[in-house]
């Protein structure tokens, strides 16, 4: 789109979606699916990976996990990309459990280490 900057080193997969404005800066890996609202920011060294996406006028300074759309300054996780999850065909099942474990990590107030143990021993809300 107009004005789009991606520097150097960076890999872009296939099949993205880069609004007006978006800079992104050296070594960074964009992932295959990717949608990135305009006037946003990624630092270098990130990696988007695929399916996720990223709200207008944000500033990615961490990775972005597949599936998961972040916006902000700096951008946060907000959901998950459930529509992208049904047009790849996954059940309600493993994307119920995914939105679960989603709300664990990201909406509970445990730490990450406190999150993935209770999913590793299947402690969900």
């Amino acid at each position: 789109m107009v004005n789009t900057h991606i520097a150097h080193d960076c890999m872009v997969g296939d099949y993205n979606i880069f609004a007006n404005n978006v800079g992104v800066a050296g070594h960074v890996h964009v992932g295959d699916y990717v949608v990135i609202g305009g006037n946003s920011g990624i630092h270098q060294f990130c990696k988007i990976d695929s399916y996720s996406m990223i709200g207008g006028a944000s500033l990615i300074l961490k990775d972005v996990p597949a599936y998961v759309m972040v916006s902000g300054n700096p951008a946060h996780a907000f959901a998950m990309n459930i529509e992208g999850m049904r047009r790849k065909g996954w059940s309600k099942t493993v994307i119920s459990g995914l939105r679960d474990a989603f709300k664990l990590i990201y909406k509970s107030g445990l730490t990450t280490q406190e999150a993935i143990e209770q999913i590793r021993t299947g402690i969900l809300p």
